[in-house]
């Protein structure tokens, strides 16, 4: 199957460059589908497999009784746990697909900043494992999460 477009430019920006740095757009970020945007995404520290990070729980992301909607919690559980697999990988590779998620919701969270954190568990040759905590400011936990994620090796040309 031929790359597509999107692949192909993704090739082009990271060539000869760690993809954790290659990836990252203005401001501290390296999702370039508006999500990172949507939910304020900035990151804090990288090291290979940790990444730290914040997010913006909107008002507008309040359920009818009044905290933030699980599925918003676990799109920043997404993001956070992806940014510590892309961490730690070669420049050919990055995270493909979430192939499995798991989130457990342990308390309510109320609009404003929560921070994240990321941490790799294993990564094997197409496949790794990661795990991701949401916290409040004052250090309340509100959410974990674990996931495992297929991993995309571009072959070398030659």
């Amino acid at each position: 199957m031929p790359p597509s477009r999107e692949d192909q430019e993704m090739r082009e920006l990271t060539e000869g460059q760690p993809i954790s740095k290659a990836d990252r757009r203005s401001g501290g970020t390296w999702d370039g589908s508006g999500v990172a945007d949507l939910l304020g995404w900035k990151i804090i520290s990288e090291e290979p497999g940790l990444v730290r990070a914040e997010f913006v729980a909107k008002e507008e992301f309040r359920n009818p009784k009044g905290a933030i909607t699980g599925g918003i919690l676990a799109a920043m559980l997404d993001m956070i746990i992806s940014a510590a697999v892309r961490s730690s990988l070669r420049p050919n590779q990055s995270p493909r697909a979430t192939l499995e998620m798991k989130v457990s919701f342990i308390s309510a969270a109320e609009p404003g900043m929560l921070n994240a954190e990321g941490n790799l568990v294993h990564a094997g040759k197409s496949v790794a494992f990661a795990e991701g905590t949401l916290t409040a400011v004052d250090g309340q936990l509100i959410a974990t999460g674990s996931a495992t994620m297929r991993i995309y090796t571009e072959e070398a040309k030659g």
